[in-house]
């Protein structure tokens, strides 16, 4: 198992750029190269004796001593931007309320049913209807408010 020790032995992480950097030389690696490349979704992963390691949760190690409890959550949801103040814990519900939904009537969480917008949101695995509105407007609100109480600094419209 990867330890906080360790990690640090063998690369620096800059908390205000988001980077790793070698601190040894390995193989075709060079001290003071950035560590890490971009996967096929978007993320920087690192790999450190054969094995790879997404940056965001070597970032939750390397500072705090612990692996992210969660999945771990880039706020601005760039997935290559792992600056500390960009990354928080997060579990997979509250890591779908950061994402953007896009859909016809530009709001998330609302569809157009028979001529009603619909507004629903999810919390713990169930969907809860906010009722039938008029507008895609009224709807959105209705769904804004009750992404405050669920998501709260996880909300994402």
């Amino acid at each position: 198992m990867l330890t906080q020790e360790y990690l640090k032995s063998e690369f620096h992480y800059n908390p205000e750029t988001g980077f790793f950097t070698r601190l040894i030389a390995r193989n075709k690696y060079k001290i003071g190269e950035v560590a890490g490349t971009i996967d096929n979704k978007g993320y920087v992963r690192i790999n450190i004796n054969g094995k790879y390691y997404r940056a965001h949760r070597l970032a939750f190690l390397y500072m705090t001593g612990e692996w992210p409890k969660n999945q771990g959550d880039h706020k601005n949801r760039i997935r290559d931007d792992n600056r500390w103040e960009n990354l928080r814990d997060a579990d997979r519900a509250q890591q779908q309320y950061n994402r953007i939904m896009k859909n016809k009537t530009g709001y998330k969480g609302v569809n157009l049913i028979n001529g009603w917008y619909v507004a629903k949101i999810k919390h713990k695995g169930k969907k809860i209807n906010l009722g039938n509105f008029r507008t895609a407007k009224e709807a959105g609100e209705a769904y804004s408010r009750a992404a405050d109480w669920i998501a709260g600094e996880f909300k994402r419209l």
